[in-house]
This record gives C-alpha cells, structure tokens and sequence, in this order.
C-alpha cells in the first residue's frame, strides 16, 4: 500500500517556471490517512482523508481534520507514502477537537515514532513556516487526494494496493458575505473557492475535483509577490475540513492555522516555547 504524488495539470494559472517547484515543495509534506479495519491487515480504502507533515522541536506531526482520525484508536490511522509498507510508520499519540456536523471545530493530530517519520519519505515542515490569521485575500493552494483521482487494485498475493494521487489546485478565498451561505467568521476560517472549472493561461479550460478526500489537507499561501520567488516562501496557512455546495458556487472551508496550533499546545504544553512566538506574532506575512 502507498501513495503517489499527482502531476501538476498542464494549462494551469501557475503554468510557468514556478509549478514544478511548487508541486516538489508542497507534495513533499502531503499524506494520505485511511482507517485500519477492525481484522487489522486491511485499510478502508474508501475513508481516506489527507494530512500535512509538521515538526516542532525534534518531533513528528501529522495535521489533518478531526473527522478524519474520530472514531477509533489513533493508532488505528494509516499514513500513506510513496515509501509506506504494511503497517510501518507508527502513531505514538493523537489528539483532536470536534468533527461532528455540528461542532465548532474540525481539527486533529497524529504523531509519528521518530524512526516511523524517518522511513516515511516525507519532509516534516518547520513549524516557524506555519502562518496563522491568513483570511485568504491573496493567492492560495489547496493539497490533497480527492477520491476520483484515487486507485485502487490487489496485488497477486491478495494485498490491497492504495494510490492516493495527491494533487493541488490554486484558489483564493471569499471575502464577501453574499458569496457564502453563511456568515464569514474571519477570526478562524478560511473560505476558499473551489469552482467546478477554471481558465488556465493558455486559455483552455481545467476541472476541479469533487473534494471528497481532500479533508486535512493543507491550505497553503505561495507568497508569489516575492522577488525572486523560492519555494520556501510557501507557507501552510490553513486546514481544509468541509466543502459547502453554494450559494452560488461550491465552496471549501479550512480552520486557519492558530487553530490548530492552539490544540496542539493544549494538548502537548511541553512544546509551548516552541508555539507561543508563532501564535503572538500574528498574521505574519512574508514580506
């Protein structure tokens, strides 16, 4: 079982020099999370949800939704990789808050054994590059593994083979009450548009997934206005918990970065010195 990176879409608003760097940055730190079934050797392929890899002073964190990881034992979560064998990357700890329809919030954390996060073939991004207050007035990235881009086939010996085929889609967010379909709560959420179809700059037209799957993925700004631009000016402003179908047009919300930062001090007030700066500084915005 693993998980492949999608190939950025030929035609899109990015269609420059800067796509292949943006894909390798963001793809880098991407995971797919499935539930373990109740036998313990299979996967619920049909359940997977994505997360965001984060370190904070020497430990490994997976930030994804809470309704991703409810439900079931932490350790009952399979991180999917290019590299994941069965059962290989080990979760030590977990913590959420919400995910049910009709809580307040949607966010949860999965940490991963030192060793597990070292054959994980991920980057675990610095926490000192993680933007907390970002209401999405600029140009934004969403990451993930929508279901329709999934594959799916067993292997000879019977094993259940999972291709999660992340991919991310540039989106901005909605500012303006009369374009939600419900009131903008800009002291948390982020509210990103995500229409059915987009114009690229070859002036071909691009779908955009059903979002499906793409829960607990990350909400990244690009910073493009930085000259010269690197892939380090991307920064994770956001998780993407729910998609809301009009009015008028389909929408994404994600829980801005304090949010979860907030639950991760909570939980773990060890690595308060390490959270508390990035929490006070605000919206920090490279400038």
């Amino acid at each position: 079982m693993g998980e492949n990176e999608r190939e950025p879409q030929p035609g899109g608003p990015y269609a420059d020099h800067r796509v292949p760097l943006v894909h390798q940055e963001l793809s880098g730190y991407a995971v797919g999370i499935a539930p373990i079934l109740d036998d313990g050797k299979n996967i619920d392929q049909s359940g997977l949800g994505s997360g965001t890899c984060i370190r904070v002073a020497g430990r490994f964190f997976v930030a994804t939704a809470a309704h991703v990881i409810m439900g079931r034992p932490y350790n009952q979560n399979f991180i999917l990789t290019p590299k994941t064998g069965q059962w290989s990357l080990r979760i030590v700890k977990g913590g959420l808050r919400g995910g049910g329809p009709r809580d307040e919030l949607d966010v949860g954390w999965l940490e991963l054994h030192g060793r597990a996060a070292g054959n994980a073939g991920r980057h675990f991004l610095d926490v000192t590059r993680i933007r907390t207050h970002c209401i999405g007035d600029e140009d934004l990235v969403v990451i993930g593994s929508p279901q329709q881009h999934q594959e799916r086939w067993r292997e000879e010996d019977g094993t259940p083979v999972l291709k999660a085929n992340a991919g991310w889609w540039p989106t901005r967010g909605i500012l303006d009450r009369r374009d939600l379909a419900e009131d903008v709560d800009s002291n948390r959420k982020i509210f990103l548009k995500w229409p059915g179809r987009r114009e690229g700059h070859n002036g071909e037209w691009y779908e955009y997934p059903e979002p499906l799957g793409i829960s607990g993925g990350g909400v990244w700004a690009t910073n493009f206005s930085q000259t010269p631009w690197r892939p380090e000016f991307l920064q994770l402003v956001g998780i993407e918990y729910a998609v809301q179908r009009g009015p008028p047009d389909r929408y994404l919300r994600a829980f801005q970065m304090q949010v979860w930062l907030e639950m991760l001090r909570e939980d773990a007030p060890e690595l308060a010195k390490h959270i508390d700066p990035i929490l006070a500084a605000g919206r920090f915005q490279i400038k």
